[in-house]
């Protein structure tokens, strides 16, 4: 197929550019370019109406196409270009557990994947702020690179621009599995520190309260555009800058009111992130400060600072564990230990590695010193996400929770916030009018306290068996969908084992089609593994999960597949 697009951003990945086309159109060519076999210099006029002629073809609109681009080529964000390769429709997972292209990309907005990417032509735009963007991205990340080092760099980066197209998979799994993934999000962080931080600098040079919040407004929103305007990004910018407004305005900001704002406005965009694990995260993450904070302060009374970040710790890990559970079957106990290290570096970091970038861009010397806190962070983090690993149930592979699970779940936890939150201020009312009365009673008070904090964790128990009890299955075998191979999982009670397992046409096999299944099912452990014969497309998997279980969820059986 060929197809004309502007390139909206430019990643690079393991197996090459990546690209994002939007306003792209898909259709025969309307006059012969047999000849054409290099990229061309053209303007964007001519590209459009010689070749191709939109009346025959349907404009994406809001949509986007994803482009692999073959061997060493490239191309400038916000350029219109024309492209030939193979056109593919989003896959659907074949298999439980495995990733789902098309309910991932759907919300967005990306419909369809050009492999083997060809650039026929190309007419760059000048002047455009995308363009820019992008190029102080990729400015940055070049810079990144010559002062931290390809490993630390493709982790920054991540943390600081968005771009998680460099970073490493196993610095990738070892933080999810320490409970720390999230920092690699654009979120309220970044936007915190970046927009309020400005704005209060400029407030302190006594610029006036619009021109203060419109520089430091434009600054974010530049951000959230050069980042690539994740869901969680979106959602913190929509949140700057309704608070923003209270600031200009002199009125008051309300979180919750602008946390439900953002989620109608996102929703409306693309009302496909409801059932998105992003989204439910990114927001879920908020509720829980705002809901479940003063719950975890009753529950866990903790003197001083530190005690209140337990409790917000502990307030978000409750909220969003069974959205944890649904989207990555399974959860990291240790997560609220490693938050109390992380979190608090967290501003260093960003600000150190945004400083060793920029300088480096001038002088590669001086921004190595600039960035010499992050290295050392950074260092901190891997080793406490690989210290974590090593304790007793550092990862609890739980399975996907079903739906009714799920709902029991959050019922229960509202019944506890009325018992304990409800609970204090009917009683503070109930106080008011009774003084002389609870001054007899003092001991009474505080029994009363207790007797509500006992009840409250035990239903908070409660609520965890809920979610997490699973029934053993009878029997069940699942054929799994390897590609040209063969690979089957057998359950019968706590027993569960594989026959075969391996592909010739799927590389990564274990990766990305089986250990998603087992983990989906809820299964840490294999009793057994079967091996029909010894060719590749049956034990090719097999081997890969040798070769690395012990830095896997298996690694949890002290290195053994069975007793």
């Amino acid at each position: 197929a060929r197809v004309i697009g502007t390139v909206r951003s430019r990643e690079t990945t393991d197996s090459g550019i990546r690209l994002y086309l939007n306003h792209f159109i898909v259709q025969k060519c309307s006059s012969d370019t047999s000849q054409i076999s290099e990229k061309t210099s053209i303007d964007q006029e001519t590209l459009k109406t010689d070749f191709y002629s939109e009346d025959k073809g349907e404009d994406s609109g809001g949509y986007q196409m994803m482009v692999y681009l073959e061997g060493e080529q490239t191309v400038a964000v916000g350029s219109r270009v024309l492209l030939e390769g193979e056109l593919k429709s989003l896959g659907s997972a074949g298999n439980p557990g495995q990733f789902d292209s098309a309910s991932y990309y759907l919300p967005r907005k990306v419909l369809c994947i050009l492999r083997e990417g060809k650039i026929l032509m190309e007419a760059e735009q000048k002047g455009s702020l995308v363009r820019f963007l992008s190029g102080v991205r990729q400015r940055l990340q070049t810079s990144y690179q010559k002062v931290l080092g390809e490993k630390q760099a493709g982790t920054i980066a991540a943390i600081t621009l968005g771009d998680r197209s460099g970073l490493p998979q196993e610095i990738k799994e070892i933080y999810q599995e320490g409970g720390i993934a999230h920092v690699l999000a654009i979120s309220s962080l970044h936007i915190t520190l970046l927009g309020r931080g400005l704005y209060r600098l400029l407030r302190r040079l006594r610029l006036s309260f619009l021109l203060s919040g419109i520089l430091s407004g434009f600054l974010i929103v530049s951000f959230c555009l050069m980042t690539g305007m994740s869901v969680s990004a979106q959602r913190a910018c929509l949140m700057y800058g309704l608070w923003l407004g209270s600031q200009i305005f002199g009125r008051t900001n309300d979180g919750l009111t602008a946390l439900s704002l953002a989620a109608i406005v996102v929703l409306l965009a693309s009302p496909e992130y409801l059932w998105d694990g992003s989204f439910l995260l990114s927001f879920g993450c908020v509720l829980s400060l705002h809901f479940l904070t003063p719950l975890c302060e009753r529950l866990f009374p903790l003197p001083g600072k530190l005690g209140a970040s337990v409790q917000s710790s502990l307030a978000v890990t409750l909220g969003t564990m069974p959205i944890v559970m649904y989207f990555f079957y399974q959860i990291t106990p240790y997560g609220v230990l490693v938050n109390l290290a992380v979190l608090p570096c967290m501003s260093l970091l960003m600000v150190s590695g945004l400083a060793g970038g920029i300088i480096g861009c001038i002088s590669v010397p001086l921004g190595t010193v600039a960035a010499s806190p992050c290295h050392y962070l950074l260092e901190l983090f891997e080793a406490l996400c690989r210290f974590e690993r090593k304790l007793p149930g550092a990862v609890v592979i739980t399975g996907r929770p079903g739906m009714g699970q799920i709902v029991l779940f959050y019922l229960i936890l509202a019944l506890v916030w009325f018992l304990i939150i409800k609970g204090d201020i009917l009683g503070e009312k109930w106080k008011s009018g009774q003084r002389s009365f609870e001054k007899g009673r003092g001991r009474g008070k505080k029994s009363v306290g207790v007797s509500r904090r006992l009840a409250g964790l035990g239903m908070l128990a409660g609520a965890g068996l809920a979610v997490l009890c699973r029934p053993l299955p009878g029997l069940r075998i699942v054929c799994l969908d390897v590609g040209q191979g063969d690979g089957i999982l057998v359950q019968a009670g706590s027993f569960a084992c594989l026959i075969d397992g391996g592909s010739s046409s799927v590389k990564g096999v274990w990766q990305y089609r089986m250990e998603g299944a087992l983990k989906y099912y809820g299964i840490s452990r294999l009793n057994a593994v079967f091996l029909s014969h010894g060719d590749s497309d049956h034990i090719n998997g097999i081997v890969e999960l040798l070769e690395s279980y012990e830095r896997n969820f298996l690694g949890n059986m002290k290195n053994r597949l069975s007793d």
